[in-house]
């Protein structure tokens, strides 16, 4: 008879009443552990949370690399799925990775799917989808990396990377304002970001051609069409996040050259 490695489920969690049963519902008969790292919600997260069996823990936000590796660091177990608070596993997926687990492989690093529900639509083109995504791993040999508000999970070993069929359902933004809340405050981090690093840029470059090109790949190249409105929508909030992130980046610049 197989041993099931245990899982922890991390979630990361800021005011998400909204989305964190459905979350912590898509994961309780796989997992053996839930554990939410919330950063002081001032709505019922934490109350529902508590309710559906998950361990809560309060930790200050940091940035997203830095709260889910805090995350990973508390949990139980050492086989981590670690979701965001707005995703949810399908049927699909919860079975793959449980059979999975009943193999007799090791897991190391598991990489998936992730379809994303927009503005009353599952969206398979405009380059997000199959957006694979690395969300199961053993944090002995993985953690997370990238550059705030953009991470992702460092695998040491490449190799050990598994692909599994099935999706994470993300249900990324209630409305077009939400859209346009997280453009503006990922936007910001990414120039201070870049701006920290001393990065050079040149403003026709950067903030007039880049975000047009980034609308023509969206739309066309990466099929955005075939998504109707909402494809079109999504590439030209695609080209506006490159114009706010570089338009930011040079007012910091301005900024720092007048004091």
């Amino acid at each position: 008879m197989v041993k099931l490695q245990k899982i922890s489920a991390v979630i990361i969690t800021k005011n998400e009443e909204d989305n964190i049963e459905r979350c912590i519902v898509s994961l309780k008969e796989l997992v053996d552990e839930i554990l939410i790292i919330d950063s002081q919600s001032t709505d019922s997260t934490s109350v529902i949370a508590r309710s559906l069996g998950a361990r809560v823990v309060q930790h200050q936000f940091l940035g997203h690399i830095e709260q889910k590796n805090f995350a990973i660091n508390q949990a139980t177990h050492d086989l981590i799925l670690s979701l965001d608070a707005d995703e949810a596993l399908s049927t699909l997926l919860a079975q793959n990775l449980r059979n999975l687990l009943c193999s007799s492989a090791k897991v190391t690093a598991v990489r998936m799917s992730r379809l994303n529900f927009y503005l009353g639509k599952w969206i398979k083109h405009s380059g997000w989808y199959p957006d694979r995504k690395i969300r199961m791993f053993d944090r002995r040999f993985a953690y997370w990396g990238g550059r705030n508000p953009h991470d992702k999970v460092i695998v040491n070993d490449a190799e050990s990377i598994v692909d599994v069929e099935g999706d994470i359902l993300h249900y990324s933004y209630k409305n077009l304002k939400s859209h346009i809340q997280r453009i503006e405050e990922y936007s910001a981090i990414s120039a201070r970001q870049k701006f920290n690093a001393r990065k050079s840029m040149n403003f026709v470059v950067h903030a007039v051609l880049y975000p047009v090109w980034v609308f023509l790949n969206t739309y066309f190249l990466k099929l955005g069409f075939l998504d109707g409105y909402q494809g079109f929508l999504i590439s030209l909030l695609n080209a506006y996040y490159r114009f706010q992130k570089y338009f930011k980046l040079y007012k910091l610049y301005l900024n720092k050259l007048d004091r």
